[in-house]
């Protein structure tokens, strides 16, 4: 008796702790045998990866998980069954979307209540399929994705061409470099030889600076009276610097008349101003010269009538005379 009664106690422990194991674990994905629940159905065309044991949410709140996930072999849509704690009433018109329920892409279902009539178990919610963040991104980096890769044709088009001027300007800059190293290095041979020369004139400089000095240093005294001299100058101009002054304001003055002839000869005032800017010295010169021109002209065409000459002594004719011909 004895031996039945342990085997049948290691039997009932084990027992409990399987059920507690099951209870635990159940518990752990959001299922309690102590509230009542809820089955029920929806289909999908697309279930974006959800798998069996995803959550079942409302408003972030854990109501289920899934239970079960297959194929109806009529339509070809997929059957995902859930289970919900019975915590209220679940309008038939609700919507069981599939969305991320974490930055990582985990699926799970997330309720939206409607209005209306409850559900009973067994009945099937409409389905709606949340585009997740990262298919959302991917979907809006579609055309950036094209453009990229095409910018990336150009930009490598673009560095081929860069790399070849580059490799001919380089191929140009390194023989101009040679050639001009080696100008410079003919450059610094002729200076090399000529070197010496300039070693012997620099000696030559130095030593003409060196006569420079001594000669300036025998010639002390002389320097010094000159620049006596030029002191002395300095201060007499000083004294005089009154006399300058006074100088400087006659000329001034002088000038300062001289001026106001000039513009009272400008303006025609005076003897001068008349003779230079007046119209009568011109028009008598004028009148003078037309006078001066007609004399001339009755010179040249009657010269007897201001010439009286003969060689017998005979007398002129009157001037008012004619000859004989000229009378008849």
């Amino acid at each position: 008796m004895n031996k039945y009664s342990k085997e049948i106690k290691v039997g009932i422990f084990t027992v409990i702790v399987v059920v507690l194991f099951i209870i635990g674990m159940n518990y752990l994905k959001g299922t309690s045998f102590f509230q009542s629940r809820i089955s029920l159905n929806a289909k999908y065309k697309q279930i974006n990866g959800l798998m069996v044991g995803g959550k079942v949410l409302y408003n972030g709140y854990q109501l289920g998980q899934v239970r079960s996930i297959y194929i109806d072999p009529q339509s070809k849509e997929i059957i995902v069954n859930f289970d919900l704690a019975h915590v209220f009433d679940i309008p038939k018109n609700s919507i069981a979307m599939i969305h991320s329920v974490d930055f990582l892409g985990t699926k799970g279902i997330q309720l939206i209540m409607g209005s209306g009539e409850p559900c009973i178990a067994g009945d099937t919610l409409k389905d709606s399929l949340e585009i997740g963040m990262v298919d959302k991104a991917m979907t809006e980096l579609e055309p950036v994705k094209v453009k990229l890769e095409s910018t990336l044709t150009e930009v490598n088009l673009l560095a081929k061409s860069i790399r070849k001027v580059i490799e001919d300007s380089t191929n140009y800059r390194i023989q101009t470099m040679l050639a001009h190293f080696q100008q410079t290095t003919y450059n610094l041979s002729q200076s090399t030889k000529k070197f010496p020369q300039l070693l012997a004139k620099f000696d030559t400089i130095a030593s003409n600076t060196s006569t420079i000095t001594g000669t300036l240093a025998q010639e002390k005294e002389k320097i010094q009276k000159i620049v006596h001299n030029v002191k002395l100058l300095s201060d007499s101009l000083a004294a005089g610097s009154g006399d300058i002054k006074q100088l400087m304001q006659n000329a001034q003055k002088t000038l300062a008349e001289l001026q106001g002839i000039v513009k009272s000869i400008n303006n025609g005032e005076g003897t001068i101003g008349k003779l230079l800017k007046g119209d009568e010295l011109h028009q008598s010169v004028v009148k003078t010269t037309e006078s001066l021109n007609a004399l001339l002209v009755e010179f040249k065409e009657h010269p007897k009538r201001f010439v009286h000459f003969s060689l017998f002594g005979k007398k002129d004719k009157p001037q008012n005379s004619l000859p004989k011909s000229e009378k008849k």
